[in-house]
């Protein structure tokens, strides 16, 4: 059987986002974090902005064989939607490390060659 082929149409570089903007990607696919226990759904900023360290981009991905619409299931999946949206915008252990106080400076300390802080054995950043 032939699998169909993906395509995709590509546009010229344009105006890009605003500095203040933020996107976020979302999808409802059974694939890499449904497909164990009872996941729900799934979250994470996908990009950074270079010299804030502010998310900029993030994804979503709701589970389609978990998702219900009938009580109790929706109340549930309003709350599990609230929860990944936070993780999208950055609300994560992992990014912690990038919090910065409210005149934009790091607060946590930084590799003076990448301007981010330190990593971990298992390659995260290391909130200190």
């Amino acid at each position: 059987m032939n699998k169909p082929i993906e395509t995709r149409e590509v546009y010229r570089d344009g105006p890009g986002f605003a500095p203040n903007q933020y996107v976020v990607f979302v999808s409802s696919v059974n694939e890499h974090g449904c497909l164990s226990g009872r996941t729900l759904a799934y979250a994470g900023a996908c990009e950074t902005h270079p010299t804030t360290d502010r998310p900029i981009m993030g994804m979503i991905n709701f589970c389609p064989e978990k998702m219900e619409i009938e009580e109790p299931g929706r109340t549930m999946m309003l709350g599990t939607a609230t929860h990944e949206m936070a993780h999208a915008l950055g609300f994560s252990k992992s990014n912690y490390a990038l919090m910065r106080d409210r005149d934009g400076r790091p607060l946590t300390p930084r590799d003076p060659r990448t301007g981010k802080p330190p990593l971990n054995p298992q390659r995260q950043y290391d909130p200190r």
